[in-house]
């Protein structure tokens, strides 16, 4: 939506389904080294801290957790994290040797995660080589321009969610944040946050009033510490798909109302 307005291929989305922060201070300290000196839209979405769960912040084994081979391994204080020392000491070894991690991508992109000796054996008529083309299949005239048109939260059934939220000072996922932004600003990166959207009517009167409060204190910090940002506004109800995800129509608006902030001009002109 912001290379249409713009009217040309400014940005490149660089996201990952499900990313959170503290595997994405992994990502960029161990495998993004070559994003500096550019500018970088930084998303922040509170999902993340709607509790202690998803904030990774609590005791309890967190039965389900997004990118686990990304987290750190070998950290004590992330207790929710409960797997084996050898699978851990597998992931880091991974992370360490960059040969070992194109091996499994490898095998995830082309050989339905199996090692090349388990799918020859499965497949024992087939070229490997020729079932590695060793290319990445994309459409360039039809890349992003198919906007998202499937039914709102409420078309969806979504019933409203009273997360008790985890403040900033207590959170994990926000500390990530702020060292996620300063590893990038560190290699000469011009950063610019957008907090949000963020769907207010999932939630239930208390809820929202615990996530104003919540909202009020990333401001203040941002506000203090890195003022260029952007807070995205309430959409209307029926142009969320999620409690986080627009539709079509809402990406377009957020967009809308990105490029008429002041602030965010400024750091496109820098």
């Amino acid at each position: 939506q912001l290379n249409r307005r713009l009217g040309k291929p400014f940005f490149a989305n660089l996201g990952i389904d499900g990313l959170h922060n503290v595997v994405m201070v992994e990502l960029l300290r161990h495998h993004a080294g070559a994003i500096r000196n550019r500018r970088v839209l930084l998303q922040l979405n509170p999902l993340w801290m709607t509790s202690e769960r998803f904030d990774l912040s609590g005791n309890e084994e967190a039965t389900s957790i997004n990118h686990p081979r990304l987290l750190p391994q070998l950290d004590p204080t992330l207790k929710c994290y409960r797997v084996p020392l050898e699978e851990r000491l597998r992931n880091w070894t991974e992370r360490q040797l960059p040969y070992l991690g194109l091996v499994t991508h490898v095998s995830l992109g082309y050989f339905a995660g199996r090692s090349l000796p388990e799918w020859m054996t499965e497949n024992p008529r087939a070229c490997p080589i020729l079932a590695s083309p060793l290319e990445i299949p994309v459409a360039p005239e039809t890349d992003g321009h198919e906007d998202d048109t499937a039914s709102n939260w409420v078309q969806r059934n979504m019933s409203r969610q009273d997360w008790p939220w985890v403040p900033i000072d207590r959170s994990r996922q926000w500390s990530a944040f702020c060292e996620e932004l300063a590893i990038l600003k560190s290699r000469g990166n011009k950063v610019f946050v957008v907090v949000g959207p963020f769907n207010p009517y999932i939630m239930t009167e208390g809820c929202l009033n615990r996530y104003r409060t919540l909202q009020a204190s990333i401001v203040e910090w941002l506000e203090r510490n890195h003022p260029a940002y952007h807070i995205a506004p309430d959409l209307p109800s029926e142009e969320y798909g999620d409690s986080s995800h627009p539709l079509g129509p809402g990406y377009a608006r957020a967009a809308d109302r990105l490029l008429a902030d002041d602030r965010f001009t400024a750091w496109l002109a820098d």
